[in-house]
């Protein structure tokens, strides 16, 4: 894992890579997640 890009494991055929986004825990009662305990925002790339 290089500066946080990280290889998903769904949608094999696609070829993908995730680099996370900033602090996503601002988006929690935006959202109206309330029970949401863990939440990840990301950008997927094709490698």
């Amino acid at each position: 894992m290089e500066n946080g890009c990280t290889t998903p494991n769904f949608l094999p055929g696609f070829n993908l890579e995730c680099y996370p986004n900033q602090d996503s825990t601002k988006y929690i009662d935006s959202l109206q997640l309330d029970t949401v305990h863990t939440i990840l925002r990301g950008t997927l790339r094709y490698k």
